[in-house]
């Protein structure tokens, strides 16, 4: 059975690998998603690289967007707060 992903969540994925330069794999890790789903979306987005803009999308889905990065954020800093 094959997962539907958002595209706002294709448009991280892709940043972080093509922008950021992170590795693929590990952000398959991080996202939890295959990585060849990653990869296909890495191919797509190298062909056409507005397939995945952020600005495409409704106000919902960038509030939402901005929600789920800031609980990361936290995740995040709680992290460091722990191992400081």
């Amino acid at each position: 059975m094959s997962r539907k992903y958002d595209k706002r969540l294709k448009a991280s994925v892709v940043y972080d690998i093509c922008e950021l330069g992170k590795s693929t794999s590990r952000t398959a890790k991080e996202y939890n998603i295959p990585l060849k789903t990653v990869e296909k979306w890495v191919t797509a987005y190298h062909k056409d690289p507005k397939v995945y803009e952020i600005s495409a999308l409704s106000n919902e889905e960038r509030i939402s967007e901005l929600e789920h990065e800031v609980r990361d954020l936290k995740r995040k800093n709680e992290i460091l707060k722990k191992t400081l």
